[in-house]
C-alpha cells in the first residue's frame, strides 16, 4: 500500500509505537498535546519519514520482529517496485506488524 494513512491510522500508528496524545480535559480550551518515548513533549506527532520511522516505530523492537519487517519491507519493495514513497510503504508494513485495522476492520 502506498498511500497516505488517515489521520485516525496516523493517529492509531504512533500510539502503537509509544507515543501518548493528551488532550485538553476543558472543552473551552481544545489542545492536544503528544509525549514522545524520550518523555518530550510536543503539539504534534512526528512526520512521517524514514527518520522518525526508525527512531520511534523500528529500532524499538526486538531484534527478530526488526529483521522480519525489515525483511518484509524490502522484499515487497523489490516485487511490487520501488514505491514512490519509500516511507509510507515501511508505515504499512510496520502498522500491519503491530497489529493496525485495516480500513476494512
Amino acid at each position: 500500500m502506498n498511500q497516505e494513512p488517515t489521520k485516525e491510522q496516523q493517529r492509531e500508528f504512533w500510539e502503537l509505537c509509544g507515543l501518548k496524545r493528551f488532550a485538553s480535559p476543558d472543552l473551552s480550551k481544545i489542545w492536544h498535546q503528544w509525549r514522545y518515548p524520550d518523555g518530550e513533549y510536543h503539539k504534534k506527532p512526528p512526520p512521517i519519514d524514514l527518520n522518525n520511522l526508525f527512531k520511534y516505530a523500528v529500532m524499538p523492537m526486538p531484534p527478530v520482529e526488526r529483521y522480519r519487517l525489515l525483511q518484509d519491507w524490502l522484499n515487497d519493495m523489490t516485487n511490487k517496485g520501488y514505491p514512490e514513497n519509500p516511507a509510507l510503504a515501511l508505515l504499512w508494513a510496520i502498522y500491519k506488524a503491530l497489529g493496525g485495522k485495516d480500513e476494512k476492520d
